[in-house]
C-alpha cells in the first residue's frame, strides 16, 4: 500500500502571504516602539523591544516550512511508515493523529452551529482539505508533533487507520465554534473490508463452479 496526499497550493500561498504581511507589520511596530525609547535614551527598553522583534522574524521561515507550494506529496502512507513533511515516522512511534477541517461561517452564528451539528456524524467529502497533526515519539522517547495541511482529509484518515494507528480525532472548526466529529471511520472501513471479502469469496466460488 502506498497512498499520497498533497497540499492545497492556493491555500498554502495565502497562508504564507498572510504570515509575511502580519509579521512584517509586527516587526515595524516593535522596531518603531524601540526607536522611541532610543530617542529617550532608555537603553534597557530599547534592547528589550529589539530582541522581541526576532520573534516574528523567526515565525516567517516556519510558515514557509509548514505551508509548502512545491507540488510534491506532503503525506505518504506505506505499509510500514509515514512520510510527512520530509520526515519518516515508523508506525510503532506514532501515538495518534488529529485532523481539523476549517469551514466558512454562514450568515448567523446560529446557522453555523446548526451546520456543524448536522455534519459532525457524516463522512467528510474527499475534496475537504484540512490541518493534519501526527503525534509521535522520537528516538529519545520525547513526544513530538508534525504538522501538515492535506487536500483529502478523509483519505488521509483512512490511510493511517489502515496502517494501524488506532487513536485519532477529527474536528470541524468555524471561527470560534469547534465540533468533534462522531463519524466512525473504523467501522466504515471494517464494513467495506467485509463486503470486499464477501465479494471476493463469491467470485472464488463462481470460478470453482466453472
Amino acid at each position: 500500500m502506498k497512498k499520497e496526499f498533497f497540499a492545497d497550493i492556493l491555500y498554502n500561498r495565502q497562508k504564507r502571504r498572510s504570515a509575511i504581511v502580519l509579521n512584517s507589520l509586527l516587526i515595524v511596530v516593535i522596531v518603531g516602539t524601540a526607536s522611541i525609547f532610543i530617542v529617550k535614551k532608555d537603553i534597557i527598553f530599547s534592547l528589550f523591544f529589539l530582541m522581541f522583534a526576532f520573534v516574528p522574524m523567526l515565525t516567517i521561515p516556519s510558515a514557509f516550512k509548514n505551508f509548502p507550494v512545491h507540488g510534491n506529496p506532503v503525506l505518504t502512507v506505506t505499509d510500514k511508515e509515514v512520510l510527512i513533511m520530509g520526515m519518516d515516522i515508523k508506525l510503532k512511534d506514532i501515538s495518534s493523529f488529529k485532523a481539523t477541517i476549517c469551514l466558512q461561517p454562514l450568515k448567523t452564528e446560529k446557522e453555523t452551529v446548526e451546520m456543524l451539528e448536522e455534519i459532525k456524524d457524516k463522512k467528510p467529502p474527499e475534496d475537504f482539505d484540512g490541518d493534519f497533526d501526527i503525534y509521535y515519539f522520537d528516538e529519545n522517547g520525547k513526544k513530538k508533533t508534525v504538522f501538515s495541511h492535506v487536500q483529502n482529509v478523509s483519505g488521509a484518515i483512512e490511510a493511517l487507520i489502515e496502517l494501524g494507528v488506532k487513536t485519532y480525532s477529527l474536528n470541524y472548526s468555524c471561527k470560534k465554534n469547534v465540533v468533534k466529529s462522531t463519524y466512525d471511520f473504523k467501522s466504515d472501513l471494517a464494513n467495506r473490508r467485509q463486503a470486499e471479502n464477501a465479494k471476493a469469496s463469491k467470485k472464488s466460488k463462481t470460478k470453482q463452479l466453472i
